[in-house]
């Protein structure tokens, strides 16, 4: 039994009052005077006999009854009674349970804290006041700064995730809530710095993870909000590439999300298929071909496929049919092949060198005149003064003829590129202009061809134009070396090849006597020599007549008079002016007016002075 000893003033219990009143007799007997034997007696006859009983207390004696009071502090509380008085052993009949409203009653004690617990077996030895101890309902902070979560029925919460006011936290065993990475039951859970569970997309040290919606960290692929992830192994979301099972996907650098269809990562392009597979080899786009690396990087340009060539462009989709890069020409089939030697193309035959390239002039003059304008007197790949004194008398010269008959003339200069020009694509009959190129073109492809005999034909062909002998040329040989000449002088097609004359402008007549030019004294063979010498005397050419007395020229004319389109007056050639050798080409239906033309070539020749000095 526990006893309480109070600090105030009280009586022990065992120690009646009428001892204590005899004690006082006698000691004041004592003091009293007495006289003789009588008044021994006197005391003596007046003081009853008492007898002790066994237990020491007088026989005839009812001891006083002492019973103590308790108050009891409800500490914040409330409590009813507010004190109770025990009982002749000290006991109290019973302890009262105070209320507090957000507490666990813990019980009685002797003070607020560090008290000792008073129970109903607790005897009190005099009258005291008891404490209620309380224990809050909810969070309890300890004092290492951990919290731990208590119930109303005064327990903790432990090894488990509890909810409180919507969060849900994790205990461990010991009640203590759990923060930061939480591993429970094999699954990962991030519960943050204050311990509540997070759930969706958290960024924990720069790193991003998704938790579902019970909070369990998710890897591998997962799909939110109708995109695509890759988490790995540890929950980090991966942005960037990634192989997963042998197969490469892209996840978005920022926001991870699987990328598909068209990307551009460091400058390269590629395709990544509608579930986000990275796409090689051959693949068809919005009805266009692609060719994807092994890296699966998007090839453009030109790109080498089991031993075939193939072009891409800039922009990587597949060409087909003619294409122009970087100044030459390819022919592309329907499968988007490169093609080599012959090859027809809508009913005529071409030639492609092993590289692809169909053979063309490249010089100055030749892409100056990609840039010749139509209509009156313009000049070109250059400034010139056309109000010079030679540029105004050229003005009046072509003017003199031009009021009168159709007219057409290109000049131009083969080293510089700059000229002046006169309705240059005005579509004209050739005449027998057209044996220039064929004759320079049998010589070129076919050197080892030409014998002797196809030589006195050939000289028939050109110095005084003889057509028979032409047209033998012409079916000996067949349309080929034309085609291919053409073709090297990027000559516009406005005729059939196997006809043995042709409708041309004077800008395509230029290109073919650049061409002839480049074939005499560029890239020359056994013939071009002997070639060359066949046009320097050509009968009834103008320029030959007019310029052949200053200067070398290379030349062949080309006239008919029959009446109606078919009459015409041409001339073509280069003139050997030392250090800038130019080029001329003619085309009008001035028959019978050499003189008038004559001037206009005079004319030209001091104007081409001008632009070269």
């Amino acid at each position: 039994m526990l006893v309480v000893f109070c600090t105030v003033g009280f009586l022990f219990a065992g120690a009646p009052e009428s001892a204590f009143a005899a004690d006082q007799a006698d000691a004041a007997q004592a003091d009293a005077p007495v006289e003789g034997d009588q008044a021994g007696a006197e005391a003596a006859a007046e003081t009853p006999a008492v007898e002790a009983s066994e237990d020491g207390e007088a026989e005839g004696e009812t001891p006083e009854t002492i019973v103590f009071t308790v108050t009891f502090d409800a500490n914040g509380g409330t409590v009813d009674p507010a004190f109770a008085q025990t009982d002749e052993g000290g006991l109290l009949a019973s302890l009262p349970t105070p209320a507090r409203d957000g507490y666990v009653f813990e019980g009685w004690y002797t003070a607020t804290t560090g008290g000792t617990e008073v129970t109903a077996e607790t005897s009190f030895t005099q009258d005291c006041t008891v404490y209620a101890v309380w224990s809050k309902i909810g969070w309890v902070k300890g004092s290492d700064g951990t919290y731990q979560y208590r119930l109303a029925d005064g327990t903790l919460v432990t090894s488990k995730f509890f909810k409180v006011d919507g969060k849900t936290y994790y205990f461990d065993s010991s009640g203590v809530m759990q923060t930061g990475w939480e591993q429970v039951s094999g699954k990962w859970y991030w519960l943050g710095n204050n311990g509540a569970m997070r759930t969706g997309w958290q960024n924990v040290s720069d790193k991003w993870y998704w938790l579902g919606g019970n909070g369990v960290m998710r890897t591998g692929w997962q799909k939110v909000d109708g995109k695509w992830y890759y988490l790995k192994g540890s929950g980090a979301m991966v942005t960037g590439w990634r192989n997963v099972s042998g197969t490469w996907y892209y996840l978005d650098k920022k926001s991870g999300a699987m990328r598909t269809g068209w990307q551009r990562v460091d400058g390269k392009w590629y395709w990544l298929g509608s579930d986000g597979a990275m796409r090689t080899g051959w693949k068809s786009i919005n009805g266009k071909w692609y060719y994807l690396r092994s890296s699966g990087a998007m090839a453009t340009e030109w790109c080498k496929v089991s031993d075939t060539w193939y072009y891409l462009g800039g922009n990587g989709a597949m060409r087909t049919g003619w294409q122009k890069v970087d100044g030459k020409w390819y022919y592309l089939k329907g499968s988007g092949a490169m093609v080599t030697g012959w090859y027809k193309v809508s009913g005529s035959w071409y030639y492609f060198e092993k590289s692809g390239v169909m053979p063309t002039v490249d010089s100055p003059a030749m892409t100056a005149l990609k840039d010749s304008y139509g209509g009156s007197l313009k000049v070109f790949g250059g400034s010139y003064n056309l109000n010079s004194p030679a540029g105004q008398r050229l003005i009046a010269r072509a003017n003199a003829i031009a009021n009168n008959y159709d007219l057409s003339f290109v000049m131009v200069d083969l080293k510089t590129g700059i000229g002046v020009c006169y309705n240059p694509n005005q579509v004209m009959y050739s005449a027998c202009s057209i044996k220039a190129p064929y004759i320079a073109a049998v010589n070129k492809y076919s050197p080892s061809s030409v014998t002797p005999y196809w030589q006195g034909l050939m000289t028939q062909s050109i110095t005084v134009s003889n057509n028979e002998t032409y047209y033998a040329c012409k079916n000996h040989w067949g349309p080929d070396p034309l085609i291919r000449f053409m073709n090297y002088t990027n000559t516009t097609d406005h005729f059939n090849y196997n006809h043995y004359y042709a409708f041309l402008t004077a800008n395509d007549l230029a290109k073919i006597w650049i061409g002839n030019y480049d074939y005499f004294y560029v890239n020359t063979n056994q013939n071009s020599k002997w070639c060359r010498s066949l046009y320097t005397h050509s009968y009834s050419s103008v320029i030959y007549y007019e310029l052949g007395q200053t200067y070398t020229v290379h030349s062949k004319p080309g006239w008919i008079n029959d009446g109606g389109v078919y009459d015409a007056f041409n001339d073509g050639g280069i003139i050997m002016d030392p250090g800038h050798p130019y080029v001329i080409a003619l085309l009008s239906d001035a028959c019978g007016q050499s003189a008038q033309l004559r001037s206009l070539l005079r004319a030209l020749d001091n104007v081409h002075t001008d632009m070269v000095d």
